[in-house]
């Protein structure tokens, strides 16, 4: 177990969506970085650079999609961990090298699927 507090940046257009899943990452211990947008998001990354370990982004919004936003912030940091969530996942899940969550999600599920793509054995120090 890793002794660090691992940041989250929860990305999407649906505000409910995004505080449900800051208020269940923060049960869990988690620190957690919200946007409303993928411009926000990006902004976020650009100032803390290699200071989220997570992005876990909404993959249909208006103004950037998830796929996009998850290829600008790997070019920022290309070590930060991705993952995405839909309610489309038949459609969304086109060759990703990424998790997909699907929507509707449980606290158990999301808790699940952040842990397993932040294992701390395959964490790089590095960022």
């Amino acid at each position: 177990m890793t002794d660090r507090k691992q940041t989250i940046l929860v990305v999407d257009d649906d505000r409910a969506v995004r505080r449900l899943s800051e208020r269940m990452l923060q049960s869990a211990g988690y620190q957690v970085l919200a946007a409303a947008s993928a411009s926000e998001a990006i902004a976020v990354a650009e100032r803390l650079q290699c200071g989220v370990d997570l992005l876990l982004t909404d993959m249909r919004m208006p103004d950037v999609d998830g796929h996009e936003l998850i290829l600008v912030v790997r070019r920022i940091c290309p070590h930060i961990r991705t993952m995405a969530f839909s309610g489309f996942v038949a459609d969304d899940a086109r060759e990703r090298n990424y998790p997909i969550l699907p929507k509707p999600f449980s606290k158990d599920q999301l808790l699940t699927a952040v842990n397993e793509v932040l294992d701390p054995e395959v964490l790089d120090p590095q960022c």
